[in-house]
């Protein structure tokens, strides 16, 4: 779960500090990728099968704050309902099933609209809507 924990513990700390550049590189959805987005797939394949286990893990690692402000680098219950897609799109991507890679693509769109509306737009979100 080494993987995994630093990712989200990366994640967390880039939203706290609003570093909107480190965010989007490590919210990454096409090739070429580092090595560290198969072996996070990997260990999500491994470890996270399913989806509720996975879910309790993210907002362990990135805890949502009552008084969450988006603006203020605070966590907001879309961006984590975002993050569990994000993730469980890792888990299931084939990049050689091109077809099924558009459709999980296409509903990780519907999730970053949740972003969007929080005021963060990520310029992978911009290229595929």
């Amino acid at each position: 779960m080494a993987i995994l924990d630093g990712f989200l513990t990366s994640i967390s700390g880039f939203l706290r500090s609003k570093d909107a550049a480190q965010l989007q590189m490590y919210l990454r959805v096409e090739p070429p990728l580092p090595e560290q987005f198969t072996q996070l797939s990997q260990e999500l394949k491994a470890s996270y099968r399913n989806g509720d286990h996975l879910e309790r893990h993210i907002t362990k690692l990135i805890p949502e704050n009552d008084d969450g402000k988006a603006d203020e680098g605070d966590v907001w219950p879309g961006f984590l309902v975002f993050m569990k897609e994000y993730l469980e799109f890792w888990r299931e991507v084939n990049f050689d099933d091109l077809l099924e890679t558009h459709s999980q693509l296409s509903g990780l769109v519907r999730y970053a609209s949740a972003l969007d509306a929080a005021g963060v737009v990520l310029t992978w979100y911009t290229a595929l809507a």
